[in-house]
């Protein structure tokens, strides 16, 4: 459930497949719900091939847990569930610093 989609592809790896994943379990602590809902291998490589990443501007107008989700946390957790590797970020101490205040 937590696999980037180079590491579904079985194409090169490097941390941001680790950004992908911290992205799922934070999507995953913020709705109480996994991202990816299906559990054999299959069943996620069928669903992953069409999914898209989920529209964080509606996540964080949602009252979670009674408080609404800041704009920086929801745009942190989308860029982390980016597709494209790239898209992640690239700055593990930037990444850390948002884990730590949010």
């Amino acid at each position: 459930r937590y696999m980037a989609p180079e590491q579904r592809t079985l194409q090169p790896l490097d941390q941001r497949a680790d950004y992908f994943a911290l992205g799922c379990v934070a999507y995953e602590m913020l709705t109480a719900k996994p991202l990816f809902a299906r559990s054999s291998s299959h069943e996620l490589k069928r669903d992953f091939s069409r999914w898209t990443p989920p529209d964080f501007r509606r996540l964080a107008a949602n009252s979670l847990a009674g408080q609404v989700l800041s704009v920086k946390t929801a745009r942190r957790v989308q860029q982390l569930l980016a597709v494209a590797p790239s898209d992640r970020g690239r700055d593990l101490a930037d990444i850390a610093r948002w884990c730590s205040t949010e």
